[in-house]
């Protein structure tokens, strides 16, 4: 399992870009490059597991999965 981890002082989340079952997605940057935000709705360790793994040029990288105290 590969663990890139993010500072948060690096994350800034704009707009909701879409919803599903398990979370929201936002419009973001990363270090000022845009990104896909994905907030998710409780413990989705299968599909985070999943997105570590992939690797190909159509599919966006994965970075990290943070739990926030909300």
């Amino acid at each position: 399992m590969r663990h890139d981890y993010l500072l948060e002082k690096d994350i800034r989340i704009h707009e909701k870009i879409g919803e599903g079952a398990f979370g929201q997605v936002y419009k973001g940057l990363y270090r000022n490059e845009e990104v896909a935000i994905k907030l998710m709705q409780g413990a989705q360790i299968q599909e985070t597991s999943i997105m570590e793994s992939l690797k190909h040029k159509n599919i966006i990288t994965f970075y990290q999965d943070h739990q926030r105290n909300q």
